[in-house]
């Protein structure tokens, strides 16, 4: 604490930060820094079939994750929830996989399976409760490699995320489990080509404005 105010400047994950550690030091925001080398961007990806929305992290309660497993169960298009990850939802997620066939709980893989998954998904989602305090200090890393896969991304909308990312990606205000099943048939709903075409383009703008030597 007694050294937070002794810097001249700082690097801040988000704008909030500057506000609570050092309101009047100059500071610049780098939320994160993408790894261009995750995803080869010329890569054939083959799509997975049935159609599939795709969670990947920590399968907590607490970080909404039975209200996904909720939502998803109220969707009416044709598609399938894989959940991959740890927390104190495995055993009901796995208990809720057997009775629904549309939800698959996947489990801890390799680093290289997520990343293969990522690319053949249909829709990737992404879920915090924007009504948490520390969503103002802290910016989702997963959001970086979710739209650096080139897959079309659903975010929910939250203080620490910069709005420039919501022109990339399909995105959510309202907490709702009714607003995001809606949400997710109305994105799959959409064209192919649309969502590919949104998904590139989220794509290129990690590589081109997000890597290290830009931001640095």
């Amino acid at each position: 604490v007694g050294l937070q105010d002794k810097f001249d400047g700082y690097v801040f994950l988000t704008k909030q930060m500057s506000e609570a550690v050092a309101p009047e030091k100059p500071f610049v925001v780098i939320e994160a820094i993408a790894d261009s080398t995750l995803f080869d961007s010329s890569e054939d990806v083959k799509k997975a079939e049935p159609r599939t929305v795709m969670y990947a992290g920590a399968l907590y309660r607490k970080y909404g994750v039975d209200m996904i497993v909720s939502a998803f169960e109220k969707t009416e298009n044709d598609c399938e929830l894989q959940l991959f990850g740890s927390g104190d939802m495995e055993s009901e997620l796995a208990e809720k996989s057997k009775e629904n066939p549309r939800i698959r709980y996947c489990g801890r893989v390799s680093r290289d399976e997520i990343l293969k998954r990522e690319r053949e998904a249909t829709l990737l989602l992404n879920f915090r409760n924007g009504e948490d305090e520390y969503t103002k200090y802290s910016f989702p890393s997963k959001t970086m490699e979710y739209l650096a896969s080139g897959t079309p991304t659903l975010l929910y909308e939250l203080p620490g995320i910069p709005k420039e990312y919501y022109h990339y990606c399909y995105s959510l205000n309202d907490q709702s489990i009714t607003a995001l099943a809606e949400k997710v048939d109305e994105v799959l709903s959409l064209s192919i080509e649309e969502r590919t075409k949104l998904g590139e383009k989220a794509q290129q703008f990690i590589l081109d404005t997000k890597n290290a030597t830009i931001q640095c």
